[in-house]
């Protein structure tokens, strides 16, 4: 009973710090009594059509299974207690402000929805956060379809179209294999830019040292350390490093009008060339159990596309070491995002690829 409490109190403390962001920015929003619910990411809203259409089609999109399953008990309640409480925003009589829908980051930057305008007003918390924004635009721009339209260095804000997108759960197979070639002629173009201008590499040995060295001794890290060992010629293979999306998952890529947006470019850093693309395949089996595209790379079907990628790095792509790659990059990902990301539950996170690797043991 306890902890039930305790976790009440820590959703009516949610509801405390949204309100007094809330109101610090309320000369943006339109008057009105908003309501909270944690859908995914914690949103405020002025109920409406659009406003209501925007959480369903965010829930269903963000959810890590195939339909929106229905909450256990106790969350439930949870999110009912949520939705009675309401903020009120009074703002200026002569506003013409027309946002309505708040969306708040983990790292508590927010974004204002103006369902009227089509547009997404995102205000940093950093300086530093917002130079890092404006200097990714700037490198992808020219490669990948972005949202972004302007800057406010004075607010430290930007402002994005907003995209009336399809739900990922709501693509039909057509579109996601659409998507994923899309993607990878995308890279191609990108990796045979940058790799000439990067200069930087590492080899296999580089991020398995530091995997070793950061890790914890566990099943995940001798399953790894299995397959690294297997294959000391391609360990020594020097990989390009160059800056990418960093988070790249169906999550983060919105599809409307036969087009293919990529969104929240927060965690951009540099990795091996073709990390954010195994990237995509991984995730969708160690957080949505959804093994089709690491069964596809596995099965030899993309390998053309990973032949044309490898070859705008400069490298050759060898069809026989398929689990090297994919052991690689998750040694760069455990280090480089999940130990940073998600730390307050990295143990559960360990699971979750040792499950992977078993699965794909047992098919292999």
């Amino acid at each position: 009973m306890k902890g039930i409490i305790n976790k009440f109190k820590n959703k009516l403390s949610v509801f405390t710090d949204t309100k007094e962001q809330l109101l610090a920015k309320q000369s943006y929003l339109q008057r009105g009594t908003y309501r909270l619910v944690l859908a995914g990411k914690r949103i405020a809203y002025l109920p409406s059509k659009e406003a209501e259409q925007f959480i369903e089609k965010n829930m269903t999109h963000m959810s890590r299974q195939s339909k929106v399953e229905r909450l256990p008990l106790i969350d439930q309640v949870k999110q009912k207690v949520i939705q009675l409480l309401r903020i009120r925003i009074n703002g200026d009589m002569k506003s013409t402000s027309t946002g309505s829908l708040v969306m708040f980051s983990r790292d508590n930057d927010l974004k204002i929805f103006d369902f009227k305008n089509n547009s997404v007003l995102t205000f940093l918390s950093s300086k530093e956060e917002f130079e890092q924004i404006k200097e990714n635009f700037e490198q992808f721009r020219d490669y990948f379809l972005l949202t972004i339209k302007s800057y406010n260095a004075e607010e430290l804000s930007y402002e994005e179209d907003y995209v009336d997108f399809i739900p990922y759960r709501h693509w039909s197979t057509k579109e996601k294999k659409a998507c994923l070639h899309h993607l990878f002629r995308q890279y191609s173009t990108y990796v045979s830019e940058e790799s000439k201008q990067s200069g930087h590499y590492y080899t296999g040995v580089d991020a398995f040292h530091t995997f070793k060295t950061n890790m914890p001794s566990n099943e995940l890290v001798d399953r790894i350390t299995r397959i690294i060992n297997s294959e000391h010629e391609l360990s020594q293979c020097r990989f390009p490093v160059i800056k990418q999306h960093g988070d790249l998952n169906f999550n983060n890529i919105l599809l409307y009008d036969h087009l293919y947006y990529l969104i929240d470019w927060e965690d951009v850093d540099s990795f091996l060339f073709y990390y954010d693309l195994m990237n995509c395949l991984f995730v969708e089996a160690a957080f949505s159990d959804d093994y089709s595209y690491l069964y596809s790379y596995l099965d030899g079907e993309l390998d053309d596309l990973f032949e044309d990628l490898f070859q705008a790095a400069t490298m050759t792509f060898d069809c026989s070491k398929r689990m090297i790659y994919l052991a690689i990059y998750l040694c760069v990902r455990l280090i480089s995002f999940e130990q940073i990301v998600h730390e307050q539950i990295i143990e559960d996170i360990y699971d979750k690829y040792v499950q992977v690797l078993r699965t794909i043991e047992t098919y292999e």
